[in-house]
């Protein structure tokens, strides 16, 4: 595939970036780099007619053309899983910073409910709730990572990951835990999802005393399954 620096639709796309215009980031991937050379900007400027001398042309014309509007029938869907993560990621520290006034980390009590499930995410159209596994891909998948540098400053990300990984919030978390099964409440709607996160964060690039926090809030979790159960 080759990439031509002066395309009018990708400066337009990188105009609207510029402006900090809010588009969704698989369709900068998708209008910005996918076959931009071949059928992006004779839809642009409706120089597009000599295609059809050529029936397979034609043909790659019409299904390319079919291609662009499912990307746009799926962006309005708002069920995008890229744009999900970067809504999710962006302005997350500095809204709940905002929000959050106490002693604590502004952010903790916020992650620890994204991880339990708790959290109810309200849109003008919809009530939704996050996966505990989906927010924890989100944050420290190197995946993800590549796609929001694409459309926004992976700085957010990087800060994001960082205070998740943290032995500041594990020991909130465990603490949290804690407290609802000492004081028998709240416990009922954690979901078990969240004891695979926990599992698979052995995997991740964390200091040892982040290790034995994750071992305690497994263990944690185990007895919270047990009283769920019950």
């Amino acid at each position: 595939m080759t990439i031509y620096i002066n395309d009018v639709l990708k400066d337009k796309i990188q105009h609207l970036q510029d402006i900090q215009v809010d588009i969704y980031p698989e369709a900068v991937e998708y209008f910005m780099y996918y076959f931009n050379n071949i059928i992006r900007n004779r839809i642009a400027h409706g120089n597009y007619k000599a295609i059809f001398n050529d029936s397979v042309a034609a043909e790659i014309f019409s299904h390319e053309l079919l291609l662009d509007m499912s990307v746009l029938i799926h962006m309005l869907s708002r069920k995008s899983e890229t744009d999900r993560m970067y809504r999710f990621v962006s302005g997350y520290k500095k809204y709940y910073t905002k929000l959050i006034k106490s002693e604590e980390h502004p952010c903790f009590g916020a992650l620890f409910n994204d991880m339990i499930g708790e959290k109810i995410i309200l849109n003008y159209d919809s009530i939704d709730k996050n996966r505990p596994l989906q927010v924890a891909y989100w944050l420290v998948n190197p995946y993800y990572e590549r796609i929001y540098e694409s459309v926004g400053d992976k700085t957010e990300l990087i800060e994001l990951r960082t205070q998740f990984l943290s032995k500041e919030f594990w020991e909130y978390t465990v603490n949290a835990l804690t407290d609802r099964i000492e004081n028998n409440y709240g416990y009922q709607s954690i979901k078990m999802e969240f004891l695979s996160v926990i599992n698979g964060l052995f995997k991740c690039n964390i200091t040892p005393e982040v290790k034995t926090l994750l071992g305690k809030a497994n263990a944690a979790m185990q007895k919270i399954r047990q009283m769920q159960i019950q």
